[in-house]
């Protein structure tokens, strides 16, 4: 489960009194959905690339970086995933994570979005043959967010949620900068 959690100190809006705590809440909400829809369709297959295993920094996999056609690359995890499916994408095996963070679910409030990703598989840390935890974490793999994607997802907020401020009926807003 991924959260953004964004905090207003009254310095990029002034609201006038009209609009009052209540709108403004159910303003923010709305402009938190934005944004996790924002998310999702623009950086959630980019956790599933090359690219975004480089941008994320994601822990190597056994194999990673051996040469193809050596036999450390040939017995390690990419070079048996390269064998039986034809892929050395980052979180996938079969395909069926990737799909199924396809679902778009989110529950927003006035303080955060969270984007739920319905994937399992997901959730799990991989095991070593010797029985311990892989240095691998999945999950956190997948709810990492870059610095850039941060800027451009507030960015949207703030878009938003000035779109959804000038829409507000009989309410009279003052922008200053």
């Amino acid at each position: 489960m991924l959260t953004a959690t964004k905090t207003y100190t009254g310095k990029d809006l002034l609201i006038d009194k009209q609009l009052g705590t209540r709108m403004w809440k159910k303003l923010v909400k709305k402009a938190n959905l934005f944004a996790g829809g924002k998310w999702h369709s623009n950086f959630r297959a980019k956790h599933f690339t090359e690219a975004g295993a480089r941008e994320y920094r994601y822990a190597s996999r056994k194999g990673q970086h051996a040469s193809p056609g050596s036999k450390a690359f040939k017995n390690a995890y990419q070079g048996r995933k390269r064998r039986e499916k034809q892929h050395t994408k980052p979180l996938v095996w079969s395909g069926r994570s990737e799909f199924l963070s396809r679902q778009r679910s989110f529950k927003a409030t006035s303080k955060r979005v969270r984007i739920s990703i319905r994937a399992p598989a997901l959730n799990l840390k991989p095991k070593t043959k010797d029985g311990s935890t892989s240095k691998v974490n999945m999950r956190k793999e997948m709810e990492t967010v870059s610095g850039k994607e941060l800027r451009a997802l507030d960015r949207q907020h703030g878009i938003a949620l000035n779109r959804f401020i000038k829409s507000a009926k009989g309410h009279k807003i003052k922008r200053f900068r």
